[in-house]
């Protein structure tokens, strides 16, 4: 219907008939109207549903507002709305929180020899195929800019090209530079709107190397259980797993300890920006130790190594900043 409106306004352009004039207003009139009442069913539906994660997204859609007239206080205490001087100062806010890991020697603790290994994983047209029908067609596009909609709907054409193009990159250890890019786009958590803290990155890659993380992922978590790696107490990123099964395992141990008279001291502790601030050197040492060698560990060591990002608001984009640390 807005396509439709569009016309009938070029139409009244090319003509500047009055009559043209009137059916353009009586158009739009009507659409004012079907849209508010489209928007009013779509709230009372939200309401009716118990999907509380789309609810809640609603609602700091509602709040927080557009991103394309953003305002931020700049370090010398002034307000800027200027889009260049926005991005960058939320590029500089954003990599503050990386950790740069010196030279120093690694804990011997963690640097030992595994008695298993994995070092492969192969990518099938049919698992590709599947995963790329599979994708959200909602979800943005990283910076090369392929979207979820082709991939979905062109999946059989692509599998083939894509387990090659995959296979290529793992066994070579080279990815391509919009791989290890991401646009990061600043989200409003709450507070002051012009403190460039009170937001949070999203950070958005490309969905073809979030294909590749995947099978990888699957590979290397089976590994990982398989061989008992993973302690039992790991709730987080685990399938079968989630906080809530760390909630009841917590409370039900908590609970028969009260029960049996045994004190119980219970230690909160929340790490701030903790996946951004992951040592890569650390983790590359962990991977090792834990059996990731070779083919696998070489280009899990290129997919975190020489990383950047740009920080994007509307049509403003900044410059390249490199990623020290922490995981995509």
């Amino acid at each position: 219907m807005v396509r439709t409106k569009r016309a009938v306004w070029r139409a009244f352009k090319r003509s500047g008939n009055e009559n043209d004039y009137k059916a353009h207003r009586n158009f739009s009139n009507n659409l004012s109207v079907t849209l508010r009442e489209a928007r009013i069913a779509y709230e009372k539906q939200l309401a009716d549903s118990t999907d509380t994660k789309r609810f809640y997204r609603h609602i700091r859609n509602k709040l927080s507002g557009p991103l394309s007239t953003l305002q931020l206080r700049d370090d010398y205490d002034k307000i800027t709305d200027d889009c260049a001087t926005v991005v960058n100062i939320f590029a500089y806010t954003f990599c503050k929180t990386f950790t740069l890991e010196t030279d120093n020697t690694l804990p011997s603790a963690i640097i030992t020899k595994p008695n298993v290994s994995l070092d492969s994983t192969e990518f099938p047209e049919d698992v590709i195929c599947n995963k790329l029908k599979k994708l959200k067609l909602s979800k943005s596009p990283g910076p090369d800019a392929i979207t979820a909609s082709v991939l979905a709907h062109c999946a059989e054409c692509l599998c083939l090209p894509l387990s090659l193009l995959m296979k290529q990159s793992f066994t070579s250890g080279i990815l391509r530079f919009d791989w290890k890019t991401a646009i990061m786009r600043p989200i409003f958590k709450k507070g002051d709107k012009f403190n460039p803290c009170n937001y949070r990155p999203i950070s958005l890659t490309s969905l073809i190397v979030k294909t590749m993380q995947s099978i990888i992922y699957e590979a290397l978590i089976k590994f990982l259980l398989d061989q008992h790696l993973i302690p039992v107490e790991q709730h987080r990123l685990l399938p079968g797993k989630s906080t809530i099964s760390n909630l009841l395992f917590c409370l039900s141990d908590w609970t028969r300890r009260y029960d049996s008279g045994v004190r119980v001291d219970v230690v909160y502790l929340d790490y701030s920006k903790a996946f951004d601030r992951v040592s890569k050197r650390r983790l590359f040492a962990k991977l090792e130790n834990l059996g990731i060698v070779r083919d696998l560990l070489h280009w899990i060591g290129a997919f975190l190594s020489n990383r950047t990002f740009r920080v994007r608001v509307g049509d403003a984009i900044s410059e390249h900043i490199p990623v020290l640390s922490g995981v995509p």
